[in-house]
């Protein structure tokens, strides 16, 4: 039956003879989302307003759901109908989107979806989490606001070619509420991510791509002034003294706010072989999300374990062929490091 016609029904979510096993995979996913201590069938009774016999019958299958029923559900918990509809393929792999579709979608929106995305992550117990880096990682650069307003400034007028910003030019200074409450969603962000453990991958390209884009903006006049672009690489260069410090301890940690005593949660891998694709795997105690970023930004999001496994071999994989340099290979750690330092002083020449 197709989707449109399920939607013109008021009967029972039936779906051929696969009906109690979708709806038996949509309970599933739902566990896995929940944090320990809730139970299912509370959230059930409370999200539906239904009776607990009623969320009992609907959990054991006695009762199919109703679509209006799988759709309240689907949404509380960011679980795709798509997804269910084709549980029983097994050679499907279905993505959500960011959401980011145009130039006009409300970065503000699109920050507080990322916060709660990340929230929804630190509430699971994590195993361990992958991020392949093409770019720098956006949950570190965030923590500089001045930093983050350039990225959102780029995003937009680069890479959605905003038409607000034509002929428009960016500058240090003055910020309207809606800038402070953006930067304040990055803080958070940034804060939330260094709580959550994590590998990191980078080749040689992710650390220059962002002095690239400075370069570019500097020489297309699109910095109000030198000095602002000056500003700009001595952030960067602070944010990568920040990082270092961070590969030394083996821990990640707000810039100027270094916590008393913290378990390591940072490997940090320098790849100089192989290409890298801007991806992330994160594998909980149950369930899986990885996630594919595109256009610098947007990203699609499955919780396919047969994906998951494929992507995480490739992660494997790349890790054994990569350096490791953080908390040992201090030699080549540094050697990483003064390459970036002295990259940015050819920068910060070229900029005076």
């Amino acid at each position: 039956m197709h989707f449109l016609q399920l939607l013109r029904t008021q009967k029972p979510f039936v779906m051929s003879n696969i009906g109690y096993d979708v709806q038996s995979l949509l309970f599933e996913k739902i566990k896995e989302k929940l944090p320990p201590y809730e139970a299912l069938v509370g959230v059930i009774t409370d999200i539906l307003n239904i009776g607990i016999d009623g969320a009992y019958r609907r959990i054991r299958g006695n009762t199919l759901l109703k679509l209006d029923e799988v759709i309240i559900l689907c949404k509380e918990f960011r679980i795709s109908i798509d997804e269910l509809l084709q549980a029983a393929d097994n050679n499907t792999v279905v993505f959500s989107p960011s959401g980011l579709e145009n130039a006009h979608m409300d970065f503000e929106d699109y920050l507080k979806n990322m916060l709660e995305i990340i929230n929804y992550i630190q509430r699971k117990k994590v195993k361990r989490s992958f991020f392949a880096a093409k770019d720098i990682p956006i949950f570190h650069l965030f923590q500089f606001p001045d930093l983050a307003m350039f990225k959102m400034f780029f995003w937009r007028n680069t890479i959605f070619n905003d038409p607000t910003l034509s002929g428009k030019r960016f500058e240090i200074g003055l910020r309207s509420e809606k800038d402070l409450r953006c930067i304040d969603l990055c803080r958070q962000i940034s804060e939330k991510y260094s709580m959550i453990p994590t590998i990191e991958i980078w080749n040689e390209e992710t650390a220059f791509s962002f002095m690239k884009q400075i370069a570019y903006y500097y020489k297309a006049g699109l910095f109000k002034n030198k000095e602002d672009a000056l500003n700009i690489c001595e952030q960067v260069e602070t944010f990568f003294h920040h990082l270092k410090q961070e590969t030394e301890l083996g821990y990640k940690f707000l810039y100027g706010h270094p916590p008393k005593s913290r378990v390591e949660n940072f490997d940090f891998y320098f790849n100089d072989l192989i290409l890298i694709d801007n991806l992330i795997t994160v594998e909980f105690e149950q369930g899986v999300e990885t996630f594919l970023i595109y256009h610098s930004i947007e990203y699609l999001s499955t919780s396919n374990h047969e994906f998951h496994q494929k992507v995480t071999g490739w992660l494997d994989n790349l890790t054994r062929k990569s350096d490791l340099i953080s908390r040992v290979s201090e030699m080549q750690r540094n050697r990483y490091f003064l390459g970036i330092f002295d990259r940015l002083e050819q920068l910060k020449k070229q900029l005076s």
